[in-house]
C-alpha cells in the first residue's frame, strides 16, 4: 500500500502475487466447503443414536441444515448428492444446476431448519414437518411453518431428493433386477 501523503510504501515488505493469493483462497474454500459425504455421515452417527426418535430427528435436521449451509455458500454439490442414483447417472452436475428448482435455490437469509414433527414410514421413508427460520438484513427474524420434507432410505443412507423421484428409481431398479435375473437364468441354462 502507498500513502497518498508522501508516496511511500506503508504496507508489508513482502507482497504475495495476486494470482497466488487468489489460488490460495480458492483452495482453502474448496477444502473447507468440500466435505466428504461419508465423513459427514460417520460424524453424525457418532454424535447421536439414530435408533431413538430424537436421534432420527437430529439426523434429518443435520442433513437439511448441512444442505442449507452449502447452499448459503452457493455450493449445490451436496444437494446433488442427495438425489437418487438414477438421476445422477443420467444428469451431470452441470445439467442439475440448470434445473429450474436448483437454478433459483438460495439460502442467504436462512438461519436454520427445525423439525417440529417427524413421521417415520418404516422401512424406507420419513416426512419431516419443519419450521424454517430466516433472519433478514434488518435483523428481523421470520419463521415459516407448515412445510414438510420427504426423506428416503436408499442404498444404506437417508437422502432428500429435490428433483429426482422415488418412483423413477424404483422402476429402474425393477428393470435392472429383471435383467439380472434373466442373465442368471441364461447362465444356468447354458451350464456355466
Amino acid at each position: 500500500m502507498f500513502s497518498e501523503k508522501n508516496g511511500k510504501n506503508t504496507g508489508s515488505k513482502y507482497k504475495m502475487p495476486r494470482f497466488t493469493l487468489v489460488m490460495t483462497i480458492l483452495i482453502l474454500l474448496v477444502l473447507g466447503c468440500g466435505e466428504n459425504k461419508e465423513t459427514i455421515q460417520k460424524v453424525e452417527s457418532a454424535d447421536q443414536n439414530p435408533a431413538t426418535p430424537e436421534g432420527k430427528e437430529k439426523l434429518f435436521e443435520d442433513i437439511i441444515n448441512l444442505a442449507m449451509d452449502h447452499l448459503r455458500y452457493k455450493d449445490k454439490s451436496y444437494i446433488y448428492e442427495l438425489e437418487f442414483p438414477y438421476y445422477r447417472e443420467e444428469n451431470t452436475f452441470d445439467k442439475f444446476l440448470e434445473h429450474g428448482k436448483i437454478r433459483g435455490a438460495q439460502a442467504d437469509t436462512l438461519e436454520f431448519v427445525d423439525i417440529v414433527k417427524l413421521s417415520m414410514y418404516e422401512p424406507d421413508s420419513a416426512v419431516a414437518h419443519v419450521e424454517v427460520h430466516f433472519k433478514g438484513p434488518t435483523g428481523e427474524e421470520t419463521i415459516f411453518k407448515g412445510d414438510s420434507l420427504t426423506f428416503y432410505w436408499y442404498a444404506g443412507e437417508w437422502i432428500r431428493p429435490t428433483v429426482s423421484t422415488y418412483d423413477a428409481q424404483r422402476q429402474l431398479d425393477e428393470i435392472r433386477q429383471r435383467a439380472d435375473s434373466a442373465a442368471q437364468a441364461e447362465e444356468e441354462e447354458l451350464g456355466r
